[in-house]
C-alpha cells in the first residue's frame, strides 16, 4: 500500500486484564529501514501480577519495578512513530494477536488522555492459519514459536516472552508471510477513540 509505514510491535505485561495489569515491555520495529524502538516499562503495582505471567516472562516483582515511567515511554514513543511524517491513518501495526497488544496499547494511552498514533493493524496469526491451509494443514498450531516454524523463519532471534526477541522473530515472520499472502485483505482499521472507554473488537484473547 502506498504512502503506509508498517510497524512489527511487540508487548509483555504482567497478566491479561486492561486497566488492573499492565504492560512491562514495548518493542516496535519500523519495517522499512529496521529502525527499533524499546523500553522496559516500570510496573505501579507489581503485586497485582498473575503467577503465569511472572513464570512465562521469567520476571520477579523487583525486575517488574525496574524501567522507564509510563508517561515517558509513551512520550518517547510518539516522537519515534512520528518521525515518519505520516498521520496515524497511514501508519500499520503489525502484532501476532491483535486482541491483546491493541487493548493494552490503547488503554495504557488513554490513561494519561493520550490517543494511539496508529489506526491500522494487521494480525498475522489469521496469515499464519491461511499459510497453513496452503501447506494442508487444517488447523495449523498459531503461537509465534509455531508459526515460525511453519513458515520456515530458521533466523530467529533467540529467547521467547521478551519483548525485544519477539518483535523481532514477527519482523521475519511478517516477512515470510507477505511473500505469499495478499496481506492487504488482513488489514483493520481500528482508530482509537477517547471516549470514556478503551476500544475493543472481537478478539480479545490471548496467544
Amino acid at each position: 500500500m502506498s504512502g503506509i509505514e508498517f510497524y512489527a510491535v511487540d508487548t509483555e505485561s504482567n497478566g491479561l486484564k486492561i486497566n488492573f495489569h499492565e504492560l512491562t515491555q514495548l518493542c516496535c520495529i519500523r519495517v522499512k529501514d529496521r529502525v527499533q524502538f524499546d523500553k522496559t516499562i516500570r510496573c505501579h503495582h507489581p503485586e497485582h501480577s498473575q503467577a503465569m505471567a511472572l513464570q512465562i516472562t521469567g520476571k520477579t516483582h523487583d525486575d517488574l519495578r525496574q524501567g522507564e515511567e509510563k508517561l515517558a515511554v509513551i512520550e518517547a514513543f510518539d516522537q519515534y512513530i512520528k518521525s515518519d511524517g505520516l498521520t496515524p491513518k497511514h501508519r500499520c501495526i503489525i502484532v501476532h494477536n491483535v486482541g491483546f497488544d491493541k487493548r493494552f496499547l490503547h488503554a495504557l494511552w488513554a490513561q494519561y488522555g493520550k490517543v494511539f498514533q496508529a489506526e491500522l493493524w494487521i494480525d498475522t496469526i489469521p496469515m499464519t492459519r491461511a499459510f497453513g491451509k496452503k501447506q494442508g494443514i487444517v488447523k495449523p498450531k498459531t503461537n509465534l514459536e509455531e508459526a515460525l516454524k511453519l513458515t520456515g523463519v530458521f533466523k530467529k532471534s533467540a529467547g521467547k516472552h521478551n519483548a525485544i526477541s519477539d518483535a523481532r522473530n514477527l519482523f521475519h515472520l511478517w516477512n515470510k508471510l507477505i511473500e505469499t499472502e495478499d496481506y492487504l485483505q488482513y488489514i483493520k482499521t481500528i482508530p482509537h477513540v477517547l471516549d470514556g472507554a478503551v476500544t475493543t473488537d472481537d478478539d480479545e484473547s490471548s496467544d
